[in-house]
This record gives C-alpha cells, structure tokens and sequence, in this order.
C-alpha cells in the first residue's frame, strides 16, 4: 500500500538523475536540500542482486516477455519478482523469478505469495459490495448506520462518511493512527484483531475535513471497513473472504493472515532478508497473494465479476467500482478515483484502473485496461517503490499489446501568457511544505533553489534547473516528469497539483498565515513519547516557528526504514491545532490536554510531555 510513502524525500529521484550530468558536488549538495520540501514519495536504494534462471513454463509466451522482466530485474536490483499478464480468459504470462529466501535457499515461483500492500483495498472493496449485494448495507448511507458506537470529533455541523466516500478516500478522515499501525517481526498474541479497536481509537481524533470534499488517502478508511464487513458478515474478514472471494475463485495462497499462506516470500532492504511485516488496519494493506492468484483475480475483473461460467460478482458491483466517484469534489483537479481504482487517462485510446500497493520493502502494481481487456500484475519482495513497479506493468502492457499503452501526443511547446504568469504568484502550502512562486521573465521563480517552472502550451507547467544565476537552463527528462496545474474551486480558491508521470501526487493550497495564538508560542521545544509504545515509533516532536507557521517535527521509526515528519500547524483555540493544507494528513489534529496535572501533546494516538 502506499502507506506513509508522502514522507519519502523526492530529491533522491531527481538527485540520481543530476548525477548523470556530473554537476559539481557542491551545487548539487544545494539541490539536495532545497528539493526536500518538495512532496516526497520515492525512495530509491541500490539492492544487491544475484543470479536468476529463466524457467520457460509455455513455449508461446512470448520471449520479449521474458527479456523484460530480466531486464527490469537488473534495472531495479530487485531480489524477487512475481508477475501475471492475463486476458479474461487465459493467463498469458505468470511467473516468478529470483529468491523468496537467501537464507533457506527459496526460489520464488508463480506461487510463492508477497505482501501486496495496498492492493488489498480492492479485496476489501470486492467485500464491501458482497454486503451490498446481499442487501445487507448501502454505499450511500453513514458509517454510524451500521456500526453505532463510531464516533468522531467534526469541525462543523456535517454528516459523518459515508460508505461510498470511505471507499473513494473523500471520508475526511484522518490518513492514519500511527500509534499501533505497525507490528515489528514478533507481533503481540490476536494482532489479527487489533483492528476491531479502531472505533474506540476513533472517538479521541478529529475529522480532517467535510466528507466528499477532497481526496485524503486514508489507510484507517479502510481498517474501519474492515470493521464494517466483520459486523455484518458475522464472520471474522479474512473468513468472510474465504467464503465470498478465496474459495469460489480458487485462490490457494491469498490471504489477510500470513499463517494461512503455504509459501510466502521474506523482504529485502539492501543485502538484509527480513520477515514480512505486519500492521494492525487489516483491511488497508494486510493481504498476501501470488502471481497465479492475482491472474484470476484480474480475469474476475475484466470478466465484469465471473470466471468462466461461475459469477463471483455482479456485474453492476464491478461497474460501481469502475465508475468516477469524485466529480464534484473541490480540490480533486484532473484525478478521477473508482471505489478504490485510480483512473490512469494518459493512454491514447483507453483509460486505465490501477492501483499500488507499498508495505515495504514489498511493492506491488495492478494495471486493468477494459478496452483491451488485458491486465498486469507485478510485485517485489524488495525495498523500491510501487511507481517502479507501475513502470514494469506499463512496460509489459505496451511489449503484449503496443496499442494499449501508446500514450497520448501532447504538445510540449513552451507558452505562457504574462496574466497567467502573475496568477500563479503566491504562497501555496501543503502538510509538509510551504511553496513561494514568484513571476521572473518568462519563468515562474520558486523558493526551491535552482527549480524554476515553464508552461507549456496545454497549461501545464515543468521544472527546470537554472544555475550561474540564471546562465545555464537544465531540462531533465526524468525531471520533466512532474508536472504542476493550477486550479480553481468555484469560490475562486486557487490550489496547485503536482504530478509524477500523470499520477496524483499532492496539492498546495494557496495560503494565507493565520497568527499563532500565544498559548502555542509558549508550548515551542522538545517533547519526549510517553506513551506505551515499547518500540517507540515516534520518541520525539518539536514544536518550532518557521516561515512565521507552526512546525511540528520528527521521525517516524518503522520496521525498514525512518519515515520523517514536517507538518505545519494552523492554531485555532488554546487545545488544538490542525495540520495545515488540503489531501493526505492535512486537517489532522495535534491537541494539546492536562492530564493528571500534566500538560500532555496528543498527535495521531501517541502522547508526548515536554523534555
């Protein structure tokens, strides 16, 4: 799932790229950190590699298939890799290459399961229109209809989500309760249940915006409907899967429970072979599946819910899952989102439903084209990232069918107008980071060092470096694949997207500082975690003041990698702050209480008192 990955530094992608260009150490020592603001979302290590042996399981698949693969082996040092190409009736291609286990000397196969990440909120969405099938829920009434102790605090007088909205991530709900969302290596007795508890975290934490209004990606979404589905199955989740999903399309190695798995895969960060992780939100990212297992799942799909003779699913709950759900949300942009598909319209003749999945180091990738009818599926049981592994999907797409990926020509001239010059100057802020856009020449000037931006003639703009105060212009392809747009709410509100290569991947809202109220300028420094944590997954915040806002600072410890947090925080009584912006963790609460006749810091399940 793509879980946390908004902390991942972007520099590092643009970074490895100006290595190519030799700039001198100490210029691109400044990129480096003028870039870290930006929105960060790909992490990039060099992972050891070892021999793979091709195993040719049908001699009509075809070998520009197999050479692919090796070839993306190779490119991202990935140890393992499990991959399925199918047709709504015959699986083309389903393999796995490398190794599940150095150290027990395991090939992986076909089916040799990994972690799929996110990708599991398709199973859980898959679940959730079972119950709408058999009358038992509706998309469009509130989460409180059916589990009646949810209870959340709301900035204002606004239903609570609805079913519909949880499944679109336009709940308004927090993105995450860090506190408990991941287990180390030795998970406590019953963590398979630790989920149910999502409700009783819920009461103490705030709604982060009106539900319907912006995409949010929100993992505990998806925990609370899993919650949803145990309540009116009267089955445990993966028992209700079993009966509803697993068994009826034979899927013998998926699963939400690893101890249900014959053979599953352990992950790689660099040379280090770890076990595969385990989080609290079941249904946000829990399932493991193999690439046999996923080539059914994809044939059901395409199949609009049947396999062969048998129906799954209906047809009119596929189409409900394939169908734009956002179209009048206020700061969606040009993203359109299924119940939970993400719409790709970058390709010239057909739009693409996709989801990834990160729980690292595994990653994985689903690509359906319904046009075609042909969907990929790739995993890796290594430390990358799932826009690598979309990369390899698109590649495998466009080498079995060269029309289905032929991306759509775009003018890429460079154009601008001086009004649209001067409408984009501003300040503009996200969770993490403030963006300053100032009007130079023909350019648009930022407060990201050397980044300048240049429209295009569609309306975009892309980045360029500009160095020796402004002598030398670098364009650099893989650079040019973030792309910015500025939109509009219909109350005039201007806010900017900024994509990777067509995908979503945060929002700036034009900002306009509010005064820090005294009571959070008195609170500024250290605070220490009190909470029962024993792995102490954030062990310190600091409050500071930067660029006149709030900041609140740390480092999030998970189980391969620290994940640093930056927010910044609007005050708004003497108690509470939320974090400022629109989109993932934006609108979350940090509150500040007496407790015991100490003065504690709550933020996402976690309490801190000052050091």
């Amino acid at each position: 799932m793509n879980f946390l990955l908004s902390k991942y530094f972007l520099w590092v992608y643009i970074f490895n790229n100006l290595i190519e260009l030799q700039i001198k150490e100490e210029i691109y020592s400044m990129i480096q950190k003028t870039l870290s603001i930006l929105f960060s979302i790909i992490l990039y290590i060099h992972c050891s590699s070892i021999d793979y042996k091709l195993k040719y399981k049908d001699a009509s698949i075809q070998s520009s298939l197999e050479k692919l693969v090796l070839e993306q082996i190779k490119a991202y040092s990935l140890k393992g890799i499990s991959i399925a190409i199918v047709k709504p009736n015959q699986t083309i291609f389903s393999e796995g290459y490398g190794t599940a286990s150095e150290k027990n000397q395991i090939a992986v196969t076909e089916d040799t399961a990994f972690k799929i990440g996110s990708i599991s909120k398709v199973f859980t969405a898959l679940l959730v229109m079972k119950l709408v099938e058999d009358e038992k829920l509706s998309l469009d009434k509130s989460i409180d209809t059916y589990i009646k102790e949810f209870s959340i605090h709301k900035k204002s007088n606004y239903n609570y989500p609805t079913i519909r909205q949880l499944l679109s991530h336009h709940g308004g709900m927090p993105g995450d309760i860090l506190n408990g969302f991941e287990f180390s290596d030795s998970p406590p007795p019953m963590y398979d249940r630790k989920f149910l508890e999502i409700p009783t975290l819920l009461k103490n934490e705030h709604m982060s915006e009106m539900p319907g209004k912006v995409f949010a990606y929100s993992n505990i979404s998806f925990g609370l409907l899993g919650v949803l589905v145990e309540r009116l199955s009267g089955k445990t989740l993966n028992e209700y899967a079993e009966e509803k999903l697993f068994k009826p399309l034979n899927l013998k190695n998926t699963s939400y429970l690893d101890s249900n798995i014959q053979s599953i895969s352990n992950g790689y960060i660099l040379s280090k072979e770890i076990l595969p992780p385990k989080i609290r939100d079941l249904g946000a990212g829990s399932v493991s599946s193999t690439s046999s297992d996923m080539a059914i799942v994809m044939q059901m799909l395409l199949n609009m819910g049947s396999v062969g003779s048998k129906r799954i699913m209906k047809e009119s709950s596929i189409q409900e899952m394939l169908k734009v759900q956002n179209h009048n949300s206020s700061y969606d942009g040009n993203f359109q989102i299924g119940l939970p598909f993400w719409l790709d319209s970058n390709s010239a003749s057909s739009t693409l439903y996709t989801h990834g999945g990160d729980l690292p180091p595994f990653h994985a990738q689903m690509i359906l084209d319904f046009d075609t009818k042909i969907g990929v599926y790739v995993a890796t049981n290594t430390m990358s990232s799932s826009m690598n592994m979309k990369d390899i999907c698109l590649k495998a797409l466009r080498e079995y069918n060269p029309s289905s990926t032929s991306t759509k020509s775009k003018n890429i001239s460079t154009y601008t107008t001086d009004s649209v010059l001067r409408d984009w100057e501003g300040t503009y802020i996200n969770p993490s980071s403030i963006l300053e856009i100032s009007k130079v020449g023909n350019d648009l000037k930022t407060n990201l060092g050397p980044i300048y931006l240049e429209g295009m003639s569609d309306g975009s703009f892309l980045p360029k470096i500009k160095l020796f105060f402004g002598l030398l212009q670098v364009r650099i392809n893989e650079l040019r694949n973030l792309e910015f747009r500025q939109f509009k709410t219909i109350t005039n509100e201007k806010y900017i997207t900024l994509s990777i290569k067509e995908a979503p991947a945060i929002t700036y809202l034009q900002y306009y500082p509010t005064p820090i109220l005294k009571s959070w300028r008195s609170r500024v420094g250290k605070y220490k975690l009190i909470s029962n944590d024993k792995n102490k997954k954030i062990e310190y915040i600091f409050l500071s003041i930067k660029n006149n806002s709030l900041l609140l600072e740390g480092q999030l410890k998970l189980l391969v990698l620290d994940v640093p947090l930056e927010y910044y925080l609007r005050t708004v009584s003497d108690s509470l702050a939320f974090i400022e912006g629109v989109g993932r963790n934006a609108g979350e609460a940090i509150q500040w209480k007496e407790i015991s006749g100490e003065e504690i810091l709550e933020f996402s399940g976690f309490k801190f008192k000052r050091d």
